[in-house]
């Protein structure tokens, strides 16, 4: 049996994104980082991951860990 989909608080929410950031990471080692999403970074479906672009350097985040910011 699975659980729910449950909420989870951004510890962003108070935040302002810094300019040209489109995702805030959320979760993870690196929570509470800007970025600028960059494609998916991995496509096995067990694991997928975004390429996410933080302080000019690509990093690999699970896309759980993500927060989109615009639409």
């Amino acid at each position: 049996q699975r659980t729910p989909a449950g909420l989870t608080a951004s510890n962003t929410a108070d935040q302002v994104a810094p300019s040209g950031c489109n995702v805030a990471v959320v979760g993870g080692p690196l929570a509470g980082a800007y970025g600028r999403w960059r494609g998916l970074a991995d496509a096995e479906p067990t694991d997928p991951r975004g390429a996410i672009e933080i302080d000019g350097r690509l990093a690999s985040v699970a896309l759980g860990d993500l927060q989109r910011l615009t639409a």
